[in-house]
C-alpha cells in the first residue's frame, strides 16, 4: 500500500522536531546526560514512537550534525563569492567559520567540556566537513593559480595545510582557554591569528 503524501510530510515534519529539539538538548546538558526519555518528554511523544524515527542517541546526533554540516558548507560557499583575489576569498572563508561557529553556540550557555564531549562523539562527521573544507580551499587556490594570483604549487597540499592550521588555531583556544563557556571565548584572537598566518602565506606565493 502506498505512503499518504500527507503522513510522509507529517513523519518528515516530526522527524526535523526531534533533531531540532535533540540539538537544543544536547547543546545545553551534554550528550550522555541527555537521554531518549529527555528527547521524548520535550516533544511530547512516547519514548516507543520515538524509536519509530531512531533506535538510538547517536543515529540522532548523526543526523543533527549532518544538517548542520549542509548549512555550514552551503555558508562558506556564499561567503566566498563576494570576494575576487584568493587571498581574500581564502580570508572569508576563515571569517565565515568563525561567525558560523559563534552563531552556532552563542544561544547556548555550554561549557568547553560539553562542547569537546560532543566534538569526540562526532569525530567522524568531522572528518568528513574536514575533507569537504578541503576541496573548498583547493578550488580557490586553483582558481587563484588559473588567473595567475600565485605561483604554480600543489593545489592540494596546500589546501590541507591551510585547513590544518585553521583547525589547529581554534582547538588551541578551546583547550587553553581558562573560560568555562564556550560563548565567553573571544574569537577574536583566533581570527586576527589566522588571518596573520594566510596573509603570510599568499604574499609569498605571490607571482
Amino acid at each position: 500500500m502506498p505512503i499518504d503524501k500527507k503522513q510522509e510530510a507529517s513523519a518528515e515534519n516530526k522527524k526535523r522536531m526531534i533533531l531540532e529539539v535533540s540539538r537544543d538538548l544536547f547543546a545545553k546538558y551534554g550528550f550522555s546526560k541527555t537521554t531518549l526519555d529527555d528527547i521524548a518528554n520535550a516533544i511530547g511523544m512516547k519514548k516507543t514512537s520515538l524509536y519509530y524515527y531512531y533506535n538510538n542517541k547517536e543515529a540522532i546526533l548523526f543526523d543533527v550534525i549532518q544538517n548542520e554540516r549542509k548549512t555550514y558548507l552551503s555558508g562558506l560557499t556564499a561567503a566566498i563569492k563576494s570576494k575576487s583575489k584568493i587571498c581574500d576569498k581564502v580570508l572569508e572563508y576563515e571569517r565565515a567559520k568563525i561567525k558560523y561557529l559563534r552563531a552556532a553556540i552563542n544561544p547556548y550557555d555550554m561549557t568547553v567540556s560539553l562542547y569537546l564531549e560532543i566534538k569526540n562523539k562526532i569525530q567522524t562527521v568531522l572528518e568528513e566537513i574536514i575533507k569537504d573544507e578541503e576541496t573548498i580551499v583547493k578550488q580557490i587556490i586553483d582558481e587563484g593559480i588559473k588567473n595567475n594570483d600565485i605561483k604554480k604549487c600543489d593545489s592540494n597540499g596546500l589546501a590541507k595545510s591551510i585547513v590544518t592550521i585553521s583547525e589547529a588555531i581554534r582547538y588551541r583556544e578551546l583547550y587553553n582557554t581558562s573560560t568555562p563557556k564556550v560563548n565567553q571565548i573571544d574569537f577574536s584572537k583566533v581570527e586576527k591569528d589566522i588571518e596573520f598566518i594566510l596573509k603570510l602565506l599568499f604574499e609569498g606565493l605571490k607571482k
